[in-house]
C-alpha cells in the first residue's frame, strides 16, 4: 500500500513539472493581447519557468509579463512588469540570436508599445530576420503563427505582404 501511495505522489510530481506544451503557449500567447484571462493562464503556466529553462519559454514568460502590465491599473505595476518582461525576453535573445520564435515574440511585442516606452529599438532588425527566415523553418505551426500576424501589422511593405502570399 505504501508503494502505491508513494508511486502515485511520485508520478503526480512528474506531471506536474512537465515543461510547458509549447502549442497551448503559442495559442494563449496569441489571444493575451486580447483577453486578460488568457494572459493570466499564460502567466500561471510559465510560472515555473526561469533563466536555466529553454530560451523560448523564457521569452513567452517575458512577454506576457510585458502583456500582463496592459491589464494592470497602476502605473508603477506596469512600469515595473514592462521592465521585468523586457529583461526576460533580451535575456533569452541573448542566447539565441538566431531563434526565429523568439525573433518574433521580441516583434510582435515591440511593434504594439507605444514609442514613449524607448523599445522599438530592434522592429526593423527583426522584421527583416523573420521575412528572411520565415520559409526555411520546418515549423509548420509557427510558420503559420508568424504569418498570421504578419499579415495584420503596419510594420510590413505591400510587396513584402505580397510575398508573405508567395
Amino acid at each position: 500500500m505504501k508503494l502505491i501511495l508513494f508511486s502515485v505522489f511520485l508520478l503526480s510530481g512528474l506531471m506536474w513539472s512537465q515543461p510547458a506544451d509549447i502549442s497551448k503557449v503559442r495559442q494563449l500567447y496569441q489571444r493575451a493581447a486580447i483577453s486578460a484571462t488568457d494572459a493570466r493562464i499564460l502567466k500561471n503556466l510559465l510560472v515555473d519557468v526561469d533563466s536555466n529553462s529553454t530560451p523560448s519559454l523564457y521569452c513567452y514568460k517575458g512577454a506576457v509579463e510585458m502583456v500582463q502590465a496592459k491589464y494592470s491599473i497602476n502605473p508603477m505595476v506596469k512600469l515595473e512588469s514592462f521592465s521585468r518582461g523586457k529583461a526576460w525576453i533580451e535575456h533569452a535573445i541573448s542566447k539565441d540570436t538566431a531563434n526565429l520564435e523568439m525573433r518574433f515574440i521580441r516583434f510582435s511585442i515591440q511593434s504594439n508599445l507605444p514609442a514613449f516606452l524607448n523599445y522599438r529599438a530592434a522592429t526593423g532588425m527583426d522584421r527583416r530576420f523573420l521575412l528572411e527566415h520565415l520559409q526555411v523553418t520546418p515549423d509548420t505551426e509557427l510558420k503559420t503563427m508568424i504569418v498570421n500576424y504578419l499579415k495584420t501589422s503596419a510594420n510590413l511593405t505591400a510587396a513584402e505582404l505580397k510575398g508573405l502570399s508567395n
